[in-house]
């Protein structure tokens, strides 16, 4: 069983590691009783303008997760660690979700955790953007030309929703209401 949960909640205000990590232990030592093998998966380094804020957040969340994986002995991805996540090529536009591409290094990697093969390395550098900014002025300008765009697309409406009290999956049905087998 893989266990990724607290990012989302790191991003408000209240959203307190200290209390998150009570809450994930509790749900890793409930997939133990039932006899689950858990993979842990920390949180990715939030390096982006406005994400950066929360970083401390997130690293001692990371801290209690790699303890609770210690704790149980359960298995650990460490996305905080993958440099290659720090790169803009891994994120979508909206800066809080990997690109297919970016989720494929994630897989490798979580498939060197579990001691499987893989036939690529997630470590590969990202193909190079040269000539596309060709002058460090242009590539200044280019990356601040993307912030704006994130912050009018992605940024200011989650500020908007946050200040009126509304989420962005109020009044969206749920997919599969009830559970069922697989």
């Amino acid at each position: 069983m893989s266990l990724a949960a607290g990012g989302n909640d790191l991003l408000r205000p209240r959203g307190d590691p200290d209390a998150l990590a009570d809450h994930f232990d509790e749900a890793v030592r409930t997939l133990l009783m039932a006899g689950c093998q858990v993979l842990v998966f920390t949180g990715f380094d939030p390096r982006f303008p406005v994400l950066r804020l929360i970083r401390g957040k997130v690293a001692a969340y990371n801290m209690h997760l790699r303890a609770i994986a210690d704790r149980h002995q359960c298995l650990l991805v460490d996305l905080w660690s993958m440099r290659v996540l720090r790169d803009p090529h891994a994120w979508s536009a909206d800066r809080l979700h990997l690109t297919p591409d970016a989720h494929q290094r994630v897989a490798l990697h979580t498939c060197e955790v579990l001691g499987l093969p893989v036939a690529a390395d997630w470590r590969e550098p990202w193909p190079s953007a040269e000539g596309i900014a060709s002058s460090q002025a242009r590539a200044w300008l280019a990356a601040r030309r993307t912030d704006l765009r994130w912050a009018r697309l992605h940024a200011a409406p989650w500020v908007a929703r946050r200040v009126r009290g509304v989420s962005s999956g109020d009044g969206i049905t749920p997919k599969r209401p009830e559970l069922l087998p697989p």
